[in-house]
């Protein structure tokens, strides 16, 4: 019992103590409590004067597009023709003798040259579809180039060659009593690559084997937010926002009213613009791939125009405007002294400024941004 009582006493002696100890340390002095309520003393920001050249520019966002597009697709089909194998993939460069598909379960390839055969050639048969076929075979090495009236003839020696043709790839050779059809060949100006996903089988009239571009890569670029406006015009220059500081001209382009037409977009002047069709506009940059970084998408700037020359430049909020004009405060130890200027450029958020050569006003300098409490 007397060890139950010792016990609850010196419980409530601690609680005691807490409570005094509690109650001295939040006791404050009517001195105290007026400095407590008094504001913090004000901080000053300041930055750094800067010598460099000012721009105002507009933020892009732009993918890699490619120049010179155009359906890949079968001339001179037979209705009701089917596609039973399709023999492309996206990345693949044409040229002379590439298989592209099956019509009917006979191949289609792919030749060079300025245009489409327009009938089907037989033994003996002479003209410019003939020659274009003689030579396209001389280039796959398949025969020896022809001379004279052999150029543009058909002869044995070229169902023997194109028959070498047929055998690289597993075909049976045509007889040279068989027509050597024209939907058999789809002939290209130039060697192009297949930019999208080849479609499926199936009727040969339903839609193009795939899009292709004989033409380079290139930047095509809208804001990143909002469309064009008037500002921007072909000339100005675009910087990628990969650290470089190289520049590249840019295009101002209509953008493709359908995809897969092969209608090529078509410069025009940002100037006749009207707010319906501004949303159609789109800037095409040249960059050459290596400076593409393997992206597909990329940031950039437009230069949309910038100062003459490398001036002092300063955050557009340490300028003040005064009785005297404009003004700046400038730290000097632990005061300012306020420093007269001339703003002659403005741009994002920054000014180039001016001042009389005695005021000291250097490179380095630290000026006032703002004042305000911590």
């Amino acid at each position: 019992m007397k060890k139950s009582l010792w016990a609850l006493l010196t419980l409530l002696c601690m609680i005691l103590t807490g409570v005094t100890v509690y109650i001295a340390s939040s006791f404050k002095t009517s001195e105290q409590k007026a400095a407590e309520a008094q504001a913090p003393e004000p901080s000053i920001v300041t930055a750094s004067i800067e010598n460099r050249t000012l721009e105002n520019t507009l933020p892009l966002v732009c993918s890699v597009d490619y120049t010179d597009q155009r359906e890949l697709d079968v001339t001179n089909s037979t209705p009701g023709a089917q596609y039973t194998s399709i023999d492309i993939t996206q990345g693949e460069e044409l040229g002379n003798g590439s298989l592209v598909a099956e019509v009917n379960g006979a191949p289609v390839f792919t030749l060079l040259g300025g245009f489409s055969l327009y009938r089907d050639l037989t033994l003996e048969t002479q003209g410019p579809d003939a020659k274009l076929l003689n030579d396209s075979l001389v280039s796959l090495g398949y025969q020896l180039p022809r001379i004279g009236a052999d150029t543009d003839t058909v002869t044995e020696e070229t169902y023997r060659a194109l028959g070498v043709l047929y055998t690289h790839f597993g075909y049976k050779p045509l007889s040279k009593e068989d027509p050597i059809p024209a939907s058999s060949f789809i002939v290209l100006k130039d060697r192009a690559t297949i930019i999208s996903k080849s479609r499926s089988t199936g009727d040969v009239s339903s839609e193009a084997l795939a899009l292709l571009s004989s033409g380079q890569k290139e930047l095509a670029c809208k804001p990143a937010a909002g469309s064009l406006s008037t500002e921007v015009a072909t000339g100005q220059r675009l910087r990628l926002s990969t650290g470089a500081t190289v520049t590249y001209p840019v295009e101002v382009k209509a953008e493709k009213t359908s995809t897969g037409t092969g209608t090529e977009a078509q410069a025009v002047a940002p100037n006749q613009q009207s707010a319906a069709d501004a949303g159609t506009k789109y800037l095409a940059v040249q960059v050459p791939e290596g400076d593409l970084g393997g992206l597909s998408r990329l940031n950039a700037e437009l230069i949309l125009d910038s100062s003459p020359q490398a001036g002092l430049v300063v955050p557009s909020s340490a300028i003040y405007t005064t009785g005297q004009g404009s003004t700046i405060k400038l730290q000097e130890g632990t005061g300012t002294r306020d420093v007269t200027v001339r703003v002659t450029y403005s741009a994002n958020g920054y000014s180039m400024i001016e001042a009389d050569p005695s005021t000291g006003l250097t490179e380095g300098s630290q000026v006032v941004i703002s004042t305000g409490t911590s």
